[in-house]
């Protein structure tokens, strides 16, 4: 189990996940009030990059969709797939957007609508209403679908095409990669993105289902049960 892990990636990317958790948890309100300000100036500064870059992964994949490399099988000439359509697409939904589509698909939207920061002064509801779902549409829409489908195909092309290290690393050549100096940072960059992407999807479940056995009466809402409902979460998975 242990021999596929690389020392120092799981080291450096441990320490530093460990110490941020550490920080933030001595500092819980400071930290609030660090990662909501963090939050507003990237959203405020750096909002129309977000927007332009997903409109052009999205115009990057069905070009992919539709040019010469559509024909490119993913595992060599040879490869058969080992799932069928059905399988696959139950597993994009249930392990890949599950969570986070039961409850945005949802909330988001209508956290949009009650908020007054991106509506104009004067705005009709229905115009609110339209904003507010297609911002819905960009996050959950065909644009994340694009963003998810150029990473995986990276890592397919790449690991199973290439028999390269199943790493983001391996996604980038030149310079920057040659050494270890180059290749570990991209990569621990990768794993503490990763990790804490699946601590939120898992927070969101659990909460989810805490607040639903409170709701209906079946056990009393409380931080223990939503610490064992993440416990049997991270069993499942």
């Amino acid at each position: 189990m242990f021999k596929n892990i690389a020392p120092k990636r799981f080291l450096y990317s441990l320490f530093l996940i460990s110490a941020f958790i550490g920080i933030t948890l001595f500092n819980l309100t400071e930290a609030d009030k660090l990662f909501s300000g963090i939050q507003e100036q990237l959203s405020n500064s750096l909002g129309w990059l977000i927007i332009l870059a997903a409109n052009a992964i999205l115009v990057f994949v069905i070009y992919l969709a539709f040019s010469k490399h559509k024909n490119l099988i993913l595992g060599g000439p040879d490869a058969k797939p080992e799932f069928s359509n059905i399988n696959w697409i139950a597993m994009l939904f249930s392990a890949g957007l599950g969570i986070g589509l039961l409850f945005y698909g949802v909330a988001e939207p209508i956290m949009h609508l009650s908020s007054d920061a991106i509506h104009q002064e004067g705005a009709t509801f229905s115009d609110q209403a339209n904003l507010s779902m297609n911002l819905t549409y960009l996050h959950w829409g065909f644009h994340g679908w694009a963003i998810y489908g150029v990473v995986g195909l990276c890592f397919a092309y790449f690991s199973f095409n290439k028999n390269l290290p199943f790493r983001v690393s391996s996604f980038f050549s030149g310079a920057l990669t040659q050494n270890a100096w180059g290749r570990v940072p991209l990569d621990i960059i990768a794993i503490i993105a990763t990790i804490f992407g699946i601590a939120t999807s898992l927070g969101l479940g659990a909460n989810q289902i805490n607040s639903g056995l409170g709701y209906m009466g079946v056990l009393e809402e409380s931080f223990l049960l939503l610490f064992g409902l993440l416990l049997l979460l991270l069993y499942l998975d």
